[in-house]
């Protein structure tokens, strides 16, 4: 019960929020900006090219498993397998975190880039405020296709 409470707190001072804000917004003049931010990156070759470089290296590292595994079996020695495991293992864990690694990189320099192109293009619109579309019930002018446009 009392998070049935709590939850209708919340609920009621984000619509009271919202309508602050946009109760605000159009008493000072301002227009609100909205993008399927989801959709744009969607459409980004950028984010494309990203996931078939992904692609590319996932089909590297089975081939890689698929030839350790060949390696470890060819073994006769117990030993010299359990060995050979660990060191294949090992390099394996290697190349999964700097694969890893260099997806949060690219991923954190596009996701930058769509941010900086869907500020520029708004602001170029006149717009003072940017919401994502999830995140508003109604109001707003949408321009996600103008970003889509731009966005490379």
């Amino acid at each position: 019960m009392k998070s049935f409470y709590t939850l209708c707190v919340v609920i009621a001072v984000f619509i009271s929020g919202f309508f602050a804000g946009y109760v605000f917004s159009e008493q000072m003049g301002s227009r609100v900006a909205v993008v399927d931010v989801a959709k744009v990156v969607a459409s980004s070759a950028q984010v494309q090219g990203l996931k078939a470089e992904q692609d590319a290296q996932n089909a590297e590292l089975v081939q890689w498993i698929q030839n350790a595994q060949n390696s470890v079996n060819e073994e006769k020695d117990q030993e010299k397998k359990e060995k050979l495991a660990q060191q294949l293992n090992e390099e394996l864990n290697a190349k999964r975190n700097a694969f890893a690694q260099r997806y949060v990189t690219a991923l954190q320099a596009i996701e930058q880039s769509i941010n900086s192109t869907i500020t520029d293009e708004a602001h170029k619109k006149g717009y003072k405020f940017i919401i994502a579309k999830g995140m508003i019930l109604g109001g707003g002018d949408d321009i996600t296709d103008d970003v889509i446009k731009v966005v490379k």
